[in-house]
């Protein structure tokens, strides 16, 4: 999870999402509604120009929770995308709750299995507290928005005209 911390955001921060917790030069969102079943080209380029064959691109995300001792899984159905091979545990206690999160990291995960996976859920399928990222880029997928952090408002610039070109289209 410290990995994610270098974006400034904490994937541990129950109450906001990534983008909230970024300044606002080092982000950017982009509505589900303007994929609609159409425009996957477009999603498979951003997701390609973010997550590169040369970058070690990791996710993370919420498995499961413990309460009272007892460990209760959230079905993901991430291994229907994802090859796990390497998947990593931390537990995190939420003290005004009482409870604790379990958060995996998988590490190297491709490019091709993220665009899958985005196109799943940017169709409206059930998503997961999941988080994507390399280097330069983090991006959240939800059934209703793509965002995408960088550490540099510089590289956030560079995502800039894939939001131009998706609005032309839209």
């Amino acid at each position: 999870m410290q990995n994610i911390e270098k974006f400034h955001v904490r994937f541990d921060d129950f109450d906001s999402t990534p983008y909230y917790q970024a300044s606002p030069d080092n982000r950017i969102r982009i509505s589900c509604d303007n994929y609609n079943n159409k425009n996957w080209k477009h999603l498979k380029n951003l997701i390609y120009t973010l997550f590169h064959e040369d970058s070690e691109t990791n996710l993370t995300l919420e498995v499961g929770t413990i309460r009272n001792n007892k460990r209760i899984p959230i079905k993901t159905g991430i291994g229907k995308f994802f090859h796990i091979t390497n998947w990593k545990e931390d537990i995190v206690y939420h003290s005004e709750l009482d409870m604790s999160f379990i958060i995996a990291t998988i590490k190297n995960v491709d490019a091709d299995d993220i665009y899958k996976y985005g196109r799943r859920v940017a169709s409206g399928h059930k998503d997961s507290y999941i988080v994507f990222y390399n280097q330069t880029f983090l991006m959240y997928i939800s059934t209703d928005v793509i965002d995408i952090i960088s550490k540099e408002k510089e590289d956030i610039q560079k995502v800039t005209p894939f939001t131009k070109e998706l609005f032309k289209k839209s």
